[in-house]
């Protein structure tokens, strides 16, 4: 699996997380809303059943207020012994009140019975706030377990998510970044070895790339303990080591400014170097194409393989005109190397010849402002970059950015693949 693989499939389990928190979000919104309606439908009912009590107490008190006219009696709510209403036997005795008397004995009576059935209807309306209370306890009780539910699924996938981050994927992953780091980083030991018979290696490390990963901040920390340096909690970025294959040509895009342009020039002559130490100096070529700047300054202390006639380095163009001849002599030069090797490329054709027979590889460094390329207009150097698989060039395409913004963010990836 590719490093870039590898990051996608770190950042797909961060995808999953957030998308089964969304979901169990959305089910928690469902409880909330499935809950209150249970909740309402049990509270209409009770209250349904409590208003006919209600209606039934205020049928009762209002042959209290009849009657209490013609007593001293009034109504209580302590000491009484509840009795079923009986709404008949009142409406009978209130026809037989005497209403001229202030105490007659019938209304007495009237008001004992109220008194009694208030008493009733009161321990009924007790019951029902009694059943409704429970009922209502039950329902918070079943959506605190379905709430509890929920929490336990986010906090199991954030678990399954912190031991897939501290797991074999991600150490693996960290072993490879130091493997390549280790096999291709110019080191002191690097020259000690200089001298070594070496294979050619399949890979050279152009640099360091930055892959950004949607971690939730919760996980920084645990992925900052697993991938650790190659990881930057502050922007979230994993540095990935980014490399290309000596195997086939490449062009690589080099984006800058005049804030990392040495640091890009650099990472350009540590490239340079990597070639010497898999290459020998006859095996390959660089030119130079600097139309900012006509001098060689790219290849910093490299430079002083452009004073060799005929060397490593070929003449580097110190002006507008030089560069259209350079431009013109190259293309010239690969029109004989096409002739030669007819339908094949330079790889196939130097598998099948001495060394003294095979042709050279080539390093291509152009360096452009951004709104001056026009190949279109340009016919030789077309006709260099079309072709420089089949040449067995690989071309460093050096942008000069005047708003420091990032157009090749999809070239990235090209890189992050070969890194394997």
């Amino acid at each position: 699996m590719t490093i870039q693989e590898q990051l996608e499939k770190l950042n797909g389990t961060f995808e999953k997380l957030h998308n089964d928190y969304i979901c169990l979000d959305s089910d928690k919104k469902n409880i909330d809303k499935k809950y209150a309606s249970i909740a309402a439908t049990v509270k209409s009912k009770y209250q349904n059943e409590r208003i006919q009590l209600q209606q039934q107490q205020e049928e009762v008190l209002k042959y209290y207020r009849i009657a209490k006219d013609n007593s001293n009696k009034e109504l209580v709510h302590s000491g009484i012994t509840p009795q079923r209403p009986d709404l008949g036997k009142l409406n009978n005795m209130i026809e037989r009140v005497n209403s001229f008397s202030r105490t007659d004995p019938i209304a007495g009576q009237i008001i004992d019975l109220c008194n009694a059935y208030n008493a009733f209807l009161e321990l009924e309306i007790k019951k029902v706030d009694g059943k409704e209370s429970a009922e209502i306890q039950n329902v918070d009780r079943n959506k605190s377990d379905e709430m509890n539910n929920i929490v336990y699924k986010k906090r199991k996938i954030l678990q399954d998510c912190e031991e897939y981050l501290r797991g074999d994927d991600l150490k693996n992953l960290v072993s490879l970044f130091e493997m390549i780091h280790n096999e291709y980083e110019i080191t002191n030991e690097y020259f000690d070895n200089w001298i070594i018979p070496n294979k050619r290696k399949r890979m050279m490390l152009l640099g360091f790339s930055q892959y950004f990963v949607d971690v939730p901040q919760k996980l920084c920390p645990t992925l900052k303990n697993s991938l650790g340096h190659h990881f930057n909690e502050s922007t979230k970025m994993v540095n990935c080591p980014c490399g290309f294959t000596t195997d086939t040509p490449e062009e690589i895009f080099v984006e800058y400014t005049d804030i990392n342009a040495v640091e890009v020039k650099l990472g350009i002559q540590a490239m340079i170097l990597n070639f010497l130490r898999s290459f020998k100096p006859t095996e390959f070529k660089i030119s130079v194409l600097d139309y900012i700047h006509y001098n060689a300054d790219v290849l910093g202390a490299l430079n002083i393989f452009s004073t060799v006639k005929n060397g490593l380095v070929g003449q580097v163009p110190s002006n507008e005109n030089e560069m259209k001849q350079c431009v013109a002599m190259l293309a010239s030069y690969y029109r004989k190397v096409e002739a030669k090797i007819g339908s094949q490329n330079v790889y196939e054709y130097n598998k099948t010849h001495r060394p003294e027979e095979r042709i050279p590889y080539r390093i291509l460094i152009i360096n452009r402002m951004e709104e001056t390329f026009k190949l279109s207009e340009e016919s030789e150097m077309a006709y260099i970059i079309n072709n420089a698989a089949k040449f067995g060039i690989s071309i460093i395409r050096m942008t000069k950015s005047l708003d420091g913004g990032s157009k090749g963010k999809d070239r990235e990836k090209k890189y992050l693949v070969k890194a394997t």
